[in-house]
């Protein structure tokens, strides 16, 4: 395989990676949210800390719009619509718990409490 040759099939390889089913949950179907929901459910039962990460600070958009079964479960709504619904609705699950959900981004740390507040955090 010549160099250009490798190159290429890394390129494929990671942007097989990148998406969906490999990569990224498919937050638009039901199905994916409805197991994730059990996950932080049981999760949450086990776990005594107030505070869980969700995840979510590896999202790659752009993968959703071209991977049909994502498209056809959007069902009209935007990527964003979905992103927002999907987290809104594992995270109802942990305040359900009492825990408080967080999303860590780079060096920040969103906590959104149970009002809905948001915090902004730097954590080392």
């Amino acid at each position: 395989m010549s160099s250009r040759e490798e190159k290429d099939f890394t390129i494929r390889k990671l942007n097989l990676i990148l998406e969906p089913p490999a990569g990224q949950l498919r937050i638009a179907s039901d199905n994916t949210g409805n197991f994730t929901t059990m996950l932080f459910d049981a999760v949450a039962r086990i776990f005594p800390s107030t505070l869980l990460s969700t995840g979510g600070d590896e999202v790659n958009l752009n993968c959703y719009g071209t991977d049909m079964k994502t498209q056809n479960d959007l069902h009209g709504r935007s990527i964003e619509q979905a992103l927002s619904s999907f987290v809104m609705k594992t995270h109802e699950t942990l305040r359900s718990h009492g825990k408080t959900p967080l999303v860590k981004e780079g060096e920040w740390v969103l906590l959104i409490s149970q009002d809905r507040n948001l915090t902004l955090s730097i954590v080392d």
